[in-house]
């Protein structure tokens, strides 16, 4: 598999919250493994971002997420690779639409 990763990952300590677009799943607030302008890796042991995956739905995520901060940015984003992991987790990658409209570059 090649790796079409343009930008260089750091792993920092971020707090960031993902919500699909479908409301019968739950929000998840988590740090990533390491992140990117353009993409973002978290672990998770949500099953349903398979779904949302293979449905190629996008989801909604706030970077610096902060709870009851009137200045969260949520951005709409793409669920490019989901990877099955050791102990029923999943490995979910998000590129980060730069430029898109909902986008924190958009403005």
């Amino acid at each position: 598999m090649k790796n079409r990763r343009c930008a260089a990952r750091a792993k920092m300590s971020l707090r960031i919250r993902i919500r699909c677009f479908d409301s019968n799943y739950p929000e998840e607030i988590g740090s990533p493994l390491n992140v990117s302008r353009e993409g973002l890796y978290f672990v998770t042991s949500a099953r349903h971002y398979l779904e949302q995956y293979f449905r190629n739905v996008k989801v909604r995520i706030v970077r610096n997420f902060r709870p009851d901060d009137l200045t969260n940015l949520e951005e709409t984003d793409q669920i490019v690779r989901v990877e099955s992991l050791l102990d029923g987790k999943w490995g979910i990658a998000i590129h980060i639409e730069l430029g898109k409209p909902g986008s924190p570059l958009d403005a």
